[in-house]
């Protein structure tokens, strides 16, 4: 049990640095072929702190071990909004001016009951990982289309956290080996010692995928909207949690199931449905003022508290 523990820590490391050396070496290099800040900030951000998840969830497919793989994703959308988002409002009430209220938000909810429906029949097959990718690419090109309509305080805002490297573009390129190297290598260690610690303890796959292996893989998007919500960036804090779970629905899980169709029987309807209430409540709590206020990220924290704490009771009550 030892051993396990301390491969999920040294997986989640390299899995943080992994995602980390991903994003800067990806950044740099569509800065420096043309792209804007603001599109970069939108689409390889996103997908660049999602690279754990999707290192994961091919590793435990692979393995067999499905329900830890759509745990992730259920879960890490349940952590992004409810523990990152959370404590980045508590760190600094995030005020939102961008489109992502009217566009981002919806189209997370509509991925959201798009990954919903097709599960209904207890599996994501390769033609659903299909759809789920398709529409991810339908997305990233309307983000690129509509970030040229965005204000020019929020482009200055992308412009201060997007910046370009100093680095040559050898040196990008070998962050992004390096990078992809480490997500590749943590994640398969991180998922050997979650399933040896499900096994152990008595826990089911779906539930170590839900709570530890989704706040592991969490930990880029974490550290991202932290520090843009201490600088104020409300855009990008918000921006950075709304893309990756949209990336994490349908670019994650679209991917996955095109590696190998995922049984999704171990995912039980309370899991869904709290994943489908914290996002569908984001759209109100940000429509009212335009911010997500210290309050209202203490309400979503403390639902992933509840959650979190009803998950382990419940596999207790089964145990027992």
């Amino acid at each position: 049990m030892i051993v396990a523990v301390l491969l999920i820590l040294a997986g989640g490391l390299l899995l943080y640095y992994g995602g980390d050396w991903l994003v800067d070496g990806a950044v740099g290099l569509s800065l420096r072929w043309g792209m804007s800040p603001l599109v970069v900030g939108l689409t390889v951000v996103a997908f660049g702190t999602s690279a754990p998840e999707l290192a994961v969830c091919i590793k435990s497919t692979l393995n067999g071990l499905d329900d830890i793989a759509l745990g992730n994703v259920i879960g890490s959308n349940i952590c992004n909004i409810g523990l990152v988002l959370g404590l980045a409002a508590i760190v600094k009430p995030i005020a939102v001016q961008s489109q992502l209220i009217k566009i981002d938000v919806p189209v997370a909810i509509i991925a959201a009951l798009s990954f919903v429906l097709l599960i209904q029949d207890g599996q994501v097959s390769a033609v659903d990982g299909g759809i789920l990718f398709a529409m991810v690419v339908a997305y990233v090109f309307f983000s690129i289309k509509m970030s040229k309509k965005e204000s020019k305080q929020v482009e200055e805002e992308f412009d201060e956290e997007v910046k370009p490297s100093q680095k040559s573009s050898l040196a990008l390129f070998g962050l992004i080996l390096a990078g992809l190297a480490g997500v590749t290598y943590g994640g398969n260690i991180f998922v050997d010692g979650a399933s040896t610690v499900a096994a152990g303890l008595g826990v089911s796959d779906a539930v170590i995928g839900l709570t530890v292996v989704a706040l592991g893989t969490s930990l880029p998007e974490l550290a991202a909207s932290l520090m843009a919500s201490s600088k104020g960036h409300g855009d990008m804090a918000l921006g950075n949690v709304v893309g990756s779970c949209i990336f994490n629905l349908l670019a994650i899980t679209g991917i996955t199931a095109l590696v190998e169709p995922l049984d999704a029987m171990g995912i039980n309807k309370v899991d869904l449905g709290v994943m489908l209430f914290l996002m569908v409540a984001l759209l109100p709590i940000l429509w009212t003022q335009k911010k997500l206020s210290r309050i209202e990220g203490s309400f979503l924290l403390l639902a992933y508290c509840v959650y979190t704490g009803y998950l382990f009771m419940s596999q207790s009550t089964v145990t027992a």
